[in-house]
């Protein structure tokens, strides 16, 4: 292997490796973003890969023939150089996170209440949805609605018991699920059908030996209070909390449901929006230990007093 093809071929894993090295980069795919196609390519090989085939054609297109790797020239390696710089700077200004996320302390707090965030296990949806602010501002994510009953792809996923997360908020559940939530006195949500289908080519098949349900959320939060603050990067729109700090006001817990949804849509305009669930203790144990749900899909909100101090509960 001569110099070339090794400059040619390791310089461009550098915004693979880069982003590898990056821990908000992994907190960010998997936290705000949980797409599949992104986390595929998003890789040491899957941006190499990307990084030759593009330079490869602009090879070609310069040279107006076809690229014979075995003669490349000094020239020639410089090009997925280039790219990989260029890369490295569009991902450390507009995709990663300015902020690294602060893992709050559990110990020696009681919380009450609790952002839920698993990952999305459900991802692919044959669900209507409406635009309902489409005169939006340029720091306003596009809110949907959904317009029909929630359809969604078959999934292994759904043979469990528990609460499986869509890739747009929505909760399903089965029979047996929504039976214990009902036997431990859960509020704050009602229930619509879900229809699941199995797709081969452009056949849909819908499956009706089971029932599942979307669990439906009836009570907004407030808006957060401050000391939240909010985050809004452009190109493209993304909105989230900075270091996972969330603040209600103590007060909140005179009208607070089991299942509830924060007032406020996170996410970015390239690919959905959505708000947040807010759970109360009893349901956060109830799937803990119910469901075997780990604590990495629990956020504890901090209620402070009108002073804005945290209150010791």
């Amino acid at each position: 292997m001569t110099p070339e093809q090794i400059i040619f071929i390791l310089s461009s894993m550098l915004p693979g490796i880069y982003l590898a090295a990056q821990k908000n980069f992994i907190y960010t795919m998997d936290k705000r973003y949980n797409r599949f196609l992104i986390r595929a390519i998003f890789t040491i090989p899957g941006l190499s890969i990307l990084i030759l085939v593009v330079s490869i054609l602009i090879i070609a297109i310069i040279s107006d023939d076809i690229l014979d790797v075995s003669k490349l020239s000094y020239f020639d390696s410089i090009i997925p150089i280039i790219l990989s710089i260029i890369l490295i700077y569009i991902f450390r200004k507009y995709i990663i996170a300015d902020d690294e996320p602060e893992i709050l302390s559990r110990e020696e707090k009681n919380y009450e209440l609790f952002i839920y965030i698993p990952n999305a296990q459900i991802r692919y949806s044959n669900t209507r949805y409406e635009i309902i602010n489409k005169k939006r501002t340029a720091t306003e994510l596009m809110i949907k609605r959904q317009t029909t009953d929630l359809s969604i792809e078959w999934n292994p996923a759904l043979l469990e018991d528990g609460l499986i997360m869509t890739i747009h908020g929505e909760i399903v559940v089965n029979e047996n699920t929504l039976n214990v939530l009902e036997q431990n006195g859960i509020n704050g949500y009602a229930t619509r059908p879900v229809k699941i289908f199995k797709s081969s080519g452009f056949q849909i098949q819908y499956l009706t030996d089971k029932k599942y349900y979307q669990i439906v959320c009836k009570h907004i939060m407030p808006q957060l209070s401050s000391p939240t603050v909010i985050k809004i990067k452009k190109l493209p729109l993304k909105i989230w909390v900075e270091n996972n700090k969330y603040y209600y006001k103590s007060d909140v817990m005179g009208e607070i449901f089991d299942l509830n949804q924060t007032f406020e849509h996170f996410g970015d305009d390239f690919y959905i929006s959505q708000r947040f669930w807010v759970i109360s203790k009893k349901m956060k144990e109830l799937l803990v230990k119910q469901f075997n749900q780990t604590e990495d899909d629990f956020i504890p909100i901090i209620l402070i007093d009108d002073e804005k101090n945290e209150k010791q509960v």
